[in-house]
């Protein structure tokens, strides 16, 4: 059973009810309330999910309010940042890594021909004899 969402199927979910209560518009102002972040952020977490892997899917599809369209595009480029970063810090640690790795890889041999050179020097004059 493949899963193709669509402005129909994404409606009928209502998401757009859950992003709502939270929100609400007296005129010009916009007024916030704290009510149930935990399912604000799993509705947002699965709209941007939609949006990145299912090319159909729009921000319009979801609902006809900007301000709901606005939150979906504030959290999908926060996600957005969020990878970016993370994927930034990890490269940096397996620079790090790779870096620490290949001086030890350098010294070690440097190391060996030391050691060689002097047993060599400190034997080598006794087995001659």
């Amino acid at each position: 059973m493949n899963f193709r969402p669509t402005k129909v199927t994404i409606r009928k979910l209502k998401l757009d009810k859950y992003l709502l209560s939270r929100t609400f518009v007296l005129r010009d102002f916009i007024l916030f309330l704290d009510s149930s972040q935990e399912v604000m952020e799993t509705i947002l977490d699965f709209s941007c999910f939609l949006l990145r892997y299912f090319e159909n899917i729009d921000y319009d599809d979801f609902s006809d309010l900007s301000i709901i369209n606005s939150k979906i595009r504030r959290a999908e480029i926060h996600r957005i940042w969020i990878d970016t970063e993370d994927i930034l810090g990890r490269l940096e640690a397996n620079e790090t890594s790779i870096k620490q790795n290949l001086v030890i890889i350098i010294l070690q041999p440097i190391s060996y021909r030391i050691k060689l050179h002097q047993l060599l020097g400190k034997y080598l004059p006794t087995l001659i004899r």
